[in-house]
Formats: structure tokens, C-alpha cells, sequence
């Protein structure tokens, strides 16, 4: 709404999801590969030739092609082509200018309630809830930093820190959950994989544990949208 141009940016928005769907699965390979695989070898888990496998191309090759870069440059041109015109909150009187710092706090507060539904599931729910738990959380960091400049300092640092646990923890488990699903598809072909799996089958219950407290420890944290609260 801010950009005066919604379905433009919706569209670009469907396009920046496939160029990070891609990026996604790149990272996934690093992950098995580079993270796990150095645990696994450690806890005398059998190497695995599936524990190598990447997809047909890498990171430097999706970022140097011609469709994102043309889709960078169009973004760029979105948001320099006219100017924001914020949406007057029901607040505030018509015809006064809305402040930046309200519309900031409510989009913030609108991303924290749907993101904390999802948390709140997180040692009970289905795998895919807990996955739209994470992705909600790091969008509503990515928009606290974006609108920084505007909210108080010191509340933000320290909600900042407790999402930045939060999000490792959650990463952490989601790693596990990634590597379990690829290992749980080769595992007939490749008896290594077997062992991989009781690894990670042993690792689940404190990566969960671990995801728990980060979310009860940002539950507790200061909000940054809380008008008068926060210094």
C-alpha cells in the first residue's frame, strides 16, 4: 500500500519468490553438505554421496542471470517512481499527514500477532506450521529493520536480539527437518542414509527444545509498537 502501486508490486513480489525458492534449494545442499556433514562425520556417520548433492546450478549463477538482474532493476524502478503515500490511519483526523511512525507500528503489530499464532503451535503443530512460523518471523524482522529509523532504539535492539535467537533456534530445527526429508527419499538406494537419519532422529528433541525457549524467551521481549512504553 505504501508504494501507490500495489499490483506492481504484488507481481514482483510473485517473482522474488521464485527467485528465492531457488535460492532456497542452493541453500539446502550447503546445509547437508557443508554444515551437517562435518557433525555427521564427527559422530561416525558412514559419508554419503547423496550428502554432496546440489542442484543443477549455484548461487553466482542465479545472480549474474539476465531475468534477475532485469527483475532487480525493475524493482528499483518501483520504488523510485513516485513518491510513498502513506494510508491515513483511522485515527487521524483527514486531512492531517499520518505519522511514519504509526503506520510503522501497525504494520509491525499486524506481522507479531500472525507470526506469534504460528509460535504458539510451534511444539504441537504440523511441520508446515512450523515452517510459516519461521518465514513470519524473519519477515517481521526484516520489516522492523526496515523502519528503524522511526521506532525507539532501545526497545528495538532488544526485541532485535530476541528474534535473532529466535530465528537461529528455528533455523537450527529446520535444518534437521530439511536434511531428514532428503535423506528419508534416498534412504533405500543408499544404506548411509539410514545412519544420517538416526543421527538427526536424536538431534530433533533439543533442536525443539532449544526452538521453544527462543520463542518463550521473545514472547517476554519489549515491543517496539507499544506507543509510550518503550525509551
Amino acid at each position: 500500500d505504501w508504494s501507490g502501486q500495489p499490483e506492481v508490486v504484488l507481481e514482483l513480489e510473485r517473482r522474488w519468490g521464485e527467485v528465492f525458492a531457488g535460492l532456497g534449494a542452493r541453500r539446502d545442499a550447503d546445509v547437508i553438505a557443508g554444515m551437517l556433514g562435518p557433525q555427521w562425520a564427527a559422530a561416525g556417520v558412514p559419508p554419503s554421496p547423496a550428502s554432496e548433492a546440489a542442484p543443477d546450478h549455484d548461487t553466482g549463477h542465479v545472480l549474474r542471470g539476465a531475468a534477475f538482474n532485469l527483475l532487480l532493476l525493475q524493482t528499483l524502478a518501483c520504488a523510485v517512481a513516485e513518491p510513498i503515500t502513506l494510508p491515513l490511519s483511522a485515527e487521524v483526523a483527514v486531512g492531517a499527514p499520518p505519522l511514519l511512525s504509526d503506520e510503522a507500528r501497525r504494520v509491525l503489530k499486524k506481522a507479531w500477532v500472525r507470526a506469534q499464532a504460528d509460535a504458539r503451535q510451534f511444539d504441537v503443530g504440523p511441520d508446515d506450521i512450523r515452517h510459516r512460523a519461521r518465514k513470519r518471523l524473519k519477515r517481521l524482522r526484516y520489516a522492523m529493520e526496515f523502519v528503524a529509523p522511526v521506532l525507539s532504539r532501545k526497545a528495538l535492539r532488544e526485541q532485535l536480539r530476541a528474534l535473532g535467537r529466535a530465528l537461529d533456534a528455528l533455523g537450527a530445527f529446520n535444518d534437521l527437518q530439511v536434511a531428514q526429508a532428503h535423506f528419508i527419499q534416498i534412504a533405500e538406494p543408499d544404506p548411509a542414509a539410514w545412519f544420517a537419519l538416526g543421527w538427526l532422529a536424536a538431534q530433533r528433541g533439543p533442536a525443539l527444545a532449544e526452538a521453544l525457549r527462543a520463542l518463550k524467551h521473545l514472547e517476554k521481549a519489549p515491543r517496539v509498537w507499544r506507543r509510550g512504553k518503550q525509551k
